[in-house]
């Protein structure tokens, strides 16, 4: 395998297929005294992939209108009348 000017390289089918790696799998470079180690990313280690925008579907958005909302509520700050003062002074 060679590296390109652009930095990729072609990993080969037989090898992709061995180890599931597919167009949507991230991966991971860990340094070895040996060389460089190319991993499939195990998404379990990322635990804040798991959670990303559970807050703009679930009960944030219910309790409070939104991630925003919910964030600036616990910070001590009332983003839902901010926002009412601002439609109030738009609305005529």
């Amino acid at each position: 395998m060679r590296i390109t000017k652009e930095g990729q390289i072609t990993i080969p089918l037989v090898l992709l297929e061995r180890y599931g790696i597919t167009p949507d799998v991230h991966v991971e470079f860990e340094l070895l005294d040996e060389g460089l180690l190319i991993r499939k990313r195990d998404p379990e280690q990322y635990p804040i992939d798991a959670v990303i925008g559970i807050a703009s579907e679930g009960w944030a958005a219910k309790e409070f209108g939104g991630t925003d909302a919910y964030l600036s509520a616990i910070r001590g700050y009332d983003y839902a009348a901010e926002l009412r003062r601002d439609y109030s002074d738009h609305s005529g």
